[in-house]
């Protein structure tokens, strides 16, 4: 079985940004995309739960 890893660009959550997180589970990917939203970008609250919820309708799958 070919192993999966997910990835997520930062910008198809909104931010004009080259972020791209990969990781092996959709969890890692979001946890990952989501630190770098807070360290990388000025948002408040409200603004930060929309790209996370934005985040998991958007990761794509590969073979790795």
């Amino acid at each position: 079985m070919i192993p999966m890893q997910f990835e997520i660009h930062c910008r198809d959550t909104g931010p004009d940004c080259p972020f791209v997180a990969r990781a092996e589970t959709v969890e890692e990917v979001v946890n990952m995309l989501m630190r770098h939203v807070r360290s990388a970008h000025e948002c408040d609250w409200f603004a930060i739960e929309e790209i996370h919820q934005a985040a998991r309708t958007v990761i794509r799958g590969q073979a790795a």
